[in-house]
């Protein structure tokens, strides 16, 4: 998803600056990180992280602001988690911005990814509200499109088995007699029966069978 959430501070710096403008003493954030820096769809879900940084003496102790996004598509909307920031003394859920040291905070985020979003546009609304006093902010566009690279890649692939052949034991034997004289343990090749060319041809199969290991 081409949510460059660089323009996501972009659009909080400009907040800030109109912040200033009207005595809110509020300024937003001075870095920030995005992981990934380009948002895509994966497997039908868009993900993403922002870490920010808000300078020291630039968040007013009293001030609150609050980030609403949402994707606009097809005539349609969906809203995301919203997104507060607020002063040391302020009440409330948010993340608290020290007015003196500043500070940092992390935004998390993920929505299911439809089609119809492809060319929508990242928008977000946002309110700097401090003691009676609210500014707000809406429409401000971040950003356009989907990265679905996913959807491009069909899974259609089809198995295919056959025997390998593969034995894991084969078994070869040879066989040859060996004679002896009767009661005797001890071998004497020249017996006639150790002599005959059939028994010759045998011993001489197992001998290059055992050669082979």
């Amino acid at each position: 998803m081409k949510i460059l959430l660089r323009g996501f501070y972009f659009a909080a710096l400009m907040v800030a600056l109109v912040y200033l403008t009207g005595c809110m003493s509020t300024k937003l954030p001075d870095s920030y990180q995005v992981e990934p820096d380009v948002l895509e769809a994966k497997a039908g879900v868009v993900e993403f992280t922002v870490n920010g940084t808000i300078p020291e003496k630039s968040f007013h102790k009293k001030a609150v602001v609050e980030f609403s996004p949402y994707i606009k598509y097809d005539g349609k909307t969906k809203e995301l988690k919203k997104f507060t920031l607020r002063g040391e003394k302020t009440e409330g859920e948010g993340t608290v911005i020290n007015s003196a040291t500043g500070g940092s905070f992390s935004y998390v985020e993920s929505f299911e990814y439809t089609d119809e979003m492809r060319t929508g546009e990242l928008m977000v609304n946002a309110k700097v509200i401090k003691g009676g006093k609210v500014q707000e902010f809406n429409d401000i566009k971040l950003a356009d499109g989907v990265i679905v690279t996913y959807k491009n890649i069909t899974h259609d692939e089809k198995t295919i088995s056959a025997p390998s052949g593969y034995e894991k034991v084969t078994i070869i034997s040879e066989n040859a007699t060996i004679y002896f004289r009767q009661n005797k343990h001890n071998l004497n090749w020249n017996l006639d029966l150790n002599k005959s060319g059939e028994a010759k041809s045998k011993m001489d199969n197992a001998d290059e069978l055992l050669a082979k290991g």
